[in-house]
């Protein structure tokens, strides 16, 4: 499967907002877009190994399938910090602590929200993401299951400020 016209103008539509939305609630300074395309999952998986972090939605609507904001675990723990401090961010290297994974979680909420309505202006059609399901742990079976068992998706890498953020469509 290659990138369509229709892809990238849906995946920099969506880029744009959830970029705007991750820099306005992590107060850092800037936001790139480093590729948009179509991916396997294994280079996925390879860009946030060894464990990740995963917050997950199923979409309805103008856009359908399975959409996640994926993180390294350590880029997950510094946009953590910068949501809600250095003292909640220091868990133990298996458990990320209750309010680290509800800002996580939240941070994913609001970014699957913001993808979408970019993707909705785009549409002109409601695009709608679920109730979020978080994920922590090894990437080859966090990535995949977070996705609906996908092989292959629509990708989007942003790196904001020094963080390596994965957003992935799969439909």
């Amino acid at each position: 499967m290659s990138l369509t016209d229709a892809d990238r103008d849906l995946l920099e539509a969506g880029a744009r907002e959830a970029a705007e939305a991750i820099l306005r609630l992590t107060r850092r300074e800037s936001a790139r877009m480093l590729a948009a395309d179509v991916e396997s999952l294994d280079a996925v998986v390879a860009r946030v190994a060894p464990r990740a972090v995963a917050v997950a939605f199923q979409v309805s609507g103008g856009v359908t399938g399975h959409f996640a904001l994926v993180l390294s675990e350590a880029g997950a723990r510094a946009l953590a910090h910068d949501l809600i401090g250095g003292k909640h961010v220091q868990t133990s290297t298996e458990k990320l602590g209750k309010r680290v994974t509800a800002a996580l979680t939240e941070l994913g909420n609001i970014t699957a929200s913001a993808f979408m309505n970019g993707a909705a202006d785009l549409l002109h059609q409601s695009c709608v993401p679920s109730v979020p399901t978080f994920a922590l742990g090894a990437p080859a079976q966090l990535v995949p299951g977070a996705l609906g068992g996908a092989t292959q998706a629509l990708v989007v890498r942003l790196l904001i400020g020094d963080v390596d953020v994965e957003l992935v469509l799969a439909r």
